[in-house]
């Protein structure tokens, strides 16, 4: 039997930040006899506490810095213990001599597994109770008390995990199983239910995508693309054609007289009700709307989202990072082939040089050069194929040129002047192109600094091609070479006409690879009426293997069948997230 989900998820407005919880205070007037004062400090008797004077004068007994722990006095007081043994026993160091500043702290380390929400915009007295999960990235606390809107604080719920500082992010906001707790070898964070009154929720969610063909050559992540589906459509604006895939208590608008809507298959609504007409989902077109307080109602639509994985130059997982909301079939997820995006600091018009690590192209791969919307690099025209050259070739860096073919010099070639100039036999050749010469050089005539490989650029011809017979190099960079008249052997010469680079172009600018093969991937709905899954209540048990079992990922499914199913709640959502 296949895993299951459905949303345990709560509202999560605003954004959040973690801090480990700390107090600051003044040395001198919130100290007295070893009793410090903190107003709904955050500590409990036992935690470790490293105390810092903050640039002023350390509390007599204490040493900036070092490490204490704390003895709860109050909720706005507490003593500070040399060990945990004495701090639980209530010992702490009493002192009759203040300190100075402002600015002394106690601060109790994330390692520890406790910290501090503090939130922007948030509404934790209203969304959020105790026990219920905030999850951010891979980090997942327990919230254990809250202090405002804005402020709470929370424990690891996952110790495989170490709590990190993190600033302004969006979370997820969940109740968890209240029926399964964790033992020796399960975690309740790894338990995922769906309870009776969740069943019909999610259907119109986006909660996996599961790859068909990983494609070919990729060495970055492409970007993920979700259309089609029917995703809603808001507004209340006569002419409107509004696809309504949620409702609320079989209400779709609020004061709204019979008439003013017709259902796409002939049916028309009665008023607000609309249990029985496509079970209140379907596109209707508004013909009339009356000004006021006579509003269409509806859940807003948001398009679901999906972030691709790479490995070994094919596309391996696409996680969902958005659900959205409003589908009533499965979208459409389409994956760009593989391409290298070049920005502005990419060229070097110079040298007409790309750079781009690890691009994994070879001499003679076709590609397609896109401006991606902005100013063409000069010298590229956009959706236009394109070579890769041999000259200047590496790993990291690539040139390209407007035809596949490569030329040579006709023999012989020699040396004619202290200046890089050459003669050749009648040849074709112009001015920029690149002549890469390999070999051991041989004969009376010199190249100063000439290695095998190395890439000359062509500033001067004498003759017409096909029938030049002569021309002087210099370095890629223009530089004069430096040379001694006489013969040449043992040299091969390779001519190839790059394409001219002379502006940069934009950061979106990107060379699609054409020998690449696009990957592809399906998306698949939540439970609920419209999808893609069957619901049942019950829950799902994820083990992850060890030892000989180590990279498997094991799924145990119960499925309720007492009519009333399971009555206590539970987030599948993180692993089966459709909300």
């Amino acid at each position: 039997m296949s895993g299951w989900g459905n949303k345990d998820d709560k509202s999560s407005t605003g954004t959040v930040t973690l801090t480990a919880p700390s107090v600051t205070f003044n040395g001198a007037t919130a100290h007295a006899a070893g009793v410090i004062t903190s107003a709904a400090h955050p500590f409990q008797t036992g935690d470790s506490v490293v105390y810092n004077n903050g640039g002023g004068t350390s509390i007599v007994g204490l040493t900036s810095t070092s490490t204490y722990f704390i003895v709860n006095l109050t909720s706005g007081t507490v003593g500070l213990a040399a060990t945990e043994d004495a701090a639980l026993k209530g010992d702490y160091i009493t002192t009759t001599t203040d300190g100075s500043g402002a600015s002394h702290t106690l601060t109790h380390a994330l390692s520890n597994g406790r910290g501090v929400i503090t939130g922007s915009s948030t509404l934790f007295t209203t969304e959020a109770a105790v026990g219920d999960f905030i999850r951010v990235g891979s980090q997942e606390m327990i919230v254990l008390s809250i202090a405002s809107n804005t402020s709470c604080q929370v424990i690891n719920a996952n110790p495989q995990v170490v709590l990190t500082t993190f600033s302004a992010e969006n979370y997820t906001l969940n109740e968890k199983p209240t029926s399964v707790s964790s033992d020796a070898n399960i975690l309740s964070t790894n338990v995922f239910g769906v309870n009776a009154t969740e069943i019909a929720a999610g259907g119109d969610n986006v909660v996996s995508a599961a790859i068909n063909n990983g494609g070919t050559l990729y060495v970055e992540v492409p970007v993920v693309t979700v259309s089609g589906g029917g995703a809603v459509v808001t507004g209340s604006i006569t002419g409107t054609v509004l696809t309504v895939t949620a409702v609320t208590s079989g209400k779709l608008v609020v004061g709204q007289t019979s008439g003013q809507f017709t259902g796409a298959l002939g049916a028309q609504l009665t008023s607000t009700e609309v249990a029985g007409v496509l079970g209140g989902k379907g596109t209707y077109t508004v013909s009339s709307q009356t000004v006021g307080a006579t509003t269409i109602t509806t859940v807003p639509g948001t398009t679901a989202a999906g972030t691709a994985a790479i490995s070994g130059g094919a596309v391996t997982a696409i996680t969902v990072t958005n659900v959205g909301v409003g589908y009533d079939a499965a979208p459409t997820l389409t994956i760009p082939k593989a391409r290298v995006t070049i920005p502005t600091s990419g060229i070097t018009a110079s040298t007409d040089t790309v750079a781009y690590t690890a691009h994994g192209l070879a001499a003679g791969d076709a590609v397609k050069y896109f401006h991606g919307g902005g100013s063409a690099a000069t010298g590229l025209s956009n959706n236009t194929t394109y070579y890769i050259a041999t000259a200047g070739l590496t790993a990291n860096a690539f040139k390209v040129k407007a035809a596949t073919t490569t030329g040579t010099l006709a023999a012989t070639v020699a040396v004619s002047g202290t200046a890089g100039q050459f003669t050749c036999g009648a040849s074709t050749l112009a001015v920029a192109d690149r002549v890469t010469i390999t070999g051991t050089l041989g004969g009376t005539g010199t190249i100063t600094g000439y290695a095998t490989g190395t890439v000359y650029k062509v500033s001067a011809i004498t003759g017409t091609s096909p029938s030049v017979t002569g021309f002087t190099l210099t370095t890629e960079a223009g530089v004069a070479l430096v040379s001694t008249a006489g013969t040449l052997t043992g040299l091969t010469y390779t001519v190839e006409t790059v394409v001219d680079i002379t502006a940069t172009g934009n950061n979106a600018q990107y060379f699609e690879k054409n020998a690449s093969t696009a990957a592809t991937a399906v998306a698949a709905k939540g439970t609920g009426t419209t999808g893609t899954s069957a619901a049942h209540t019950g829950w799902v048990q994820r083990k992850v293997g060890t030892g000989q079992n180590a990279g498997r990922i094991q799924y145990e499914v119960l499925v309720a069948l007492s009519k009333n199913g399971i009555t206590s709640d539970a987030a599948d959502d993180i692993e089966f997230p459709d909300a």
